[in-house]
């Protein structure tokens, strides 16, 4: 199947557009061989940056495929997520 959207100009964007144009410590952005479950987007240290091959259809707006690879991005620099989300801090859930 034809790529709708080329992953690597996607990423040149976001570098421009969110860093200046200049972002160092990835190795490559890629889609995955094939549509996963679970996740959009993962990066591996090193600088390694798999988008879910999912994302890669007319049916998706390019700017969420955008945004995917700048939050897969800032994982560079903080590679895990919290372990507990907003939402579930004991001051939300009493409201």
């Amino acid at each position: 199947m034809e790529p709708v959207y080329n992953i690597q100009q996607l990423y040149m964007e976001v570098v421009d557009e969110m860093f200046g144009g200049s972002y160092g410590g990835i190795e490559f952005v890629e889609w995955t061989p094939k549509p996963c479950k679970g996740y959009f987007g993962v990066y591996h240290s090193g600088g390694r940056i798999f988008i879910n091959s999912l994302l890669n259809s007319p049916s998706v707006p390019r700017e969420v495929v955008k945004f995917i690879i700048y939050h897969e991005l800032l994982h560079r620099d903080n590679l895990y997520h919290k372990q507990r989300a907003v939402g579930s801090t004991p001051a939300i859930r009493t409201r």
